[in-house]
């Protein structure tokens, strides 16, 4: 059963051990699926808490980094912390911890969808126990918008989620979008039990924006 833990626990180190022992054997794994796509989910190599992975390894994972955040900037304006100059995104990517909590990224975990070995869609979450995850950046490059992709890489979260019992996935939404989160991906406002839990919870605050849930289906 899992056991709940400090709900500031966003390292690899203080997630449950169920969520930890699956995480370890989820990252820079490559999942084919149908039609040439591949999925995987990937972390900063050289602060992953596996010694083990080789150089090769922590070079392949770095480059896609590298390049999870170009089709990220291309799609947001550069989100620069005022007081300390931080590149947010950035930051989240390459999971870059810090002693203030709100520019502490540490934790989070890039998800790829791969189309013939070419990176198209983007997504970074970060785990928070089984309670939630949190998902602030998603983005997909110009030519494959519109086709479906990040509906693709949404499923694949949320089953990953599911499977590893996590209850919430919770996003940040502008007003533009705010109608596309909730009539095509099926996310909803906040409930008063989740606005408990994330009283409690280091998310990443994103300026001009409001949160979004959608709850993850328990497995049967």
């Amino acid at each position: 059963m899992l056991q709940h833990l400090d709900q500031h626990a966003t390292t690899f180190e203080m997630l449950t051990s169920y969520i930890y022992e699956r995480l370890q054997r989820l990252l820079r794994v490559k999942h084919d699926i149908e039609d040439g796509f591949s999925w995987s989910f990937i972390y900063r190599a050289d602060t992953d808490p596996d010694r083990t992975i080789l150089d090769t390894e922590k070079v392949e994972c770095n480059a896609k980094l590298g390049v999870a955040l170009s089709v990220l900037s291309e799609s947001f304006m550069p989100y620069i912390e005022e007081g300390s100059g931080t590149n947010i995104i950035q930051s989240i990517v390459y999971s870059c911890g810090s002693n203030i909590p709100r520019l502490d990224c540490k934790g989070f975990i890039t998800v790829i969808l791969e189309k013939d070995y070419e990176i198209i869609s983007v997504a970074s979450i970060r785990i928070h126990g089984n309670l939630l995850a949190e998902m602030p950046f998603v983005a997909t490059v110009f030519a494959y918008r519109k086709k479906g992709m990040f509906a693709r890489l949404l499923k694949i979260i949320e089953s990953t989620l599911r499977h590893l019992n996590v209850e919430l996935l919770v996003v940040p939404t502008v007003k533009q979008t705010k109608e596309t989160w909730v009539r095509s991906f099926g996310f909803e406002p906040l409930d008063k039990r989740t606005e408990n839990i994330i009283k409690g919870v280091n998310l990443m605050v994103c300026r001009g924006t409001e949160k979004l849930q959608k709850k993850i289906p328990k497995l049967t």
